[in-house]
C-alpha cells in the first residue's frame, strides 16, 4: 500500500484487537486523536459488553451517534441538550441528586446490575436518568481528557460514532465568588456572546471553580510615615491585602448542542476499530 507522506494521513485506518468481554480497556493514540472514529463490536453476542476509556488531550467536545437509520444521538449521561446538569441543577432547571441539592456525576460501569451508578456507588435504576451500562452509554472526564464509552454486541450497522465537535474554549478568573457568578451568570453570558456577536445559546458554561484567595499590593500611607515634603511612603510600606476568593470559569463557544452525523459519514479520515 501508499504508506506514507500526505496521501496515508487521508485514509481510512481499521484496526482489530482482540477482547475479554466484561472487562475496562484504556486507549491511548500515539499522534493526534482521529477527528471521527468508529468503534464496532460485531462478533460478540448481545448482552456481552466493555468499558472502553479513550484518552483525547485536547479538551474537545465530543459526540457520540448510534449508527443505523436512524443516527441518533446519544448525549453524555452528565448532559442535557449541550449543558452540563451540575450547572442546570444551579439554574433550578434539573433536579438534583444528592442530599446536599447538587449534582453528582453519573458514571458509566459494567460492575452495577442496575446500570445506574452515582460517583463510586451503585444505585437503584429509578436514581439515574439513563441506564450507564447500555450501548453507547458515555461519559466524557474532562479533567482527566478521558471519554468513558460502553460498548455492546450488535449488529454490523450498529456502530459507534466518536466526532469531535469544533469548539473554542476560554477560561479566565474573576473576584467574585461562585455563588456571585451563579447570580450573573445569564447578563456574563450575555456580554461575552454580544462581544463575540454570536447567539447565546452556543456559549456553554463548563466549570466554575473555586480558586485561592488572591492578594493584592496596596500602597499605604501613613501620614505620620510621609515626607516632610508631602511625599509618599516608600514600597516598604506596602501592604497586601486579602481580596475575595475568585473563581476560574471555563465555557465553550460551540456552533450547537448537536451537529447532523451526514456532515461527517464521508470525511476521509474516519478511523474504524
Amino acid at each position: 500500500g501508499w504508506c506514507f507522506s500526505y496521501t496515508y494521513l487521508k485514509r481510512l485506518m481499521t484496526f482489530h484487537t482482540i477482547m475479554a468481554v466484561g472487562k475496562t480497556y484504556t486507549v491511548h493514540f500515539t499522534g493526534t486523536n482521529p477527528q471521527t472514529m468508529r468503534l464496532l463490536f460485531p462478533y460478540a453476542a448481545p448482552g456481552e459488553k466493555v468499558l472502553l476509556k479513550i484518552y483525547y488531550q485536547s479538551k474537545s467536545r465530543l459526540q457520540i451517534f448510534l449508527g443505523g437509520e436512524d443516527r441518533a444521538f446519544i448525549e453524555d449521561l452528565n448532559m442535557r441538550d449541550g449543558r452540563r446538569k451540575a450547572q442546570l441543577v444551579r439554574d433550578g432547571k434539573w433536579a438534583p441528586n444528592n442530599d446536599a441539592g447538587t449534582w453528582t456525576d453519573e458514571r458509566v460501569a459494567l460492575d452495577c446490575a442496575s446500570g445506574c451508578k452515582v460517583g463510586n456507588v451503585c444505585k437503584n435504576s429509578n436514581q439515574c436518568s439513563r441506564r450507564g451500562d447500555v450501548h453507547g452509554a458515555n461519559i466524557y472526564n474532562r479533567a482527566q481528557g478521558m471519554l468513558e464509552i460502553v460498548v455492546e454486541g450488535h449488529s454490523i450497522d450498529k456502530f459507534l460514532e466518536i466526532r469531535t465537535l469544533p469548539t473554542v474554549q476560554i477560561s479566565m478568573g474573576l473576584s467574585v465568588s461562585v455563588d456571585e457568578f451563579y447570580n450573573v451568570k445569564d447578563a456574563f453570558v450575555s456580554n461575552i456572546a454580544a462581544f463575540l456577536g454570536i447567539n447565546p445559546s452556543n456559549i456553554a458554561i463548563v466549570d466554575v471553580v473555586p480558586g485561592n484567595a488572591r492578594r493584592r499590593s496596596l500602597l499605604s500611607i501613613d501620614d505620620s510615615l510621609a515626607g516632610v515634603d508631602g511625599s509618599e511612603a516608600g514600597p516598604s510600606h506596602a501592604r497586601r491585602l486579602l481580596e475575595g476568593e475568585g473563581v476560574t470559569v471555563s465555557f465553550e463557544v460551540v456552533p450547537a448542542a448537536q451537529l447532523d452525523i451526514d456532515d461527517a459519514i464521508e470525511r476521509e479520515d474516519t478511523m474504524f476499530m
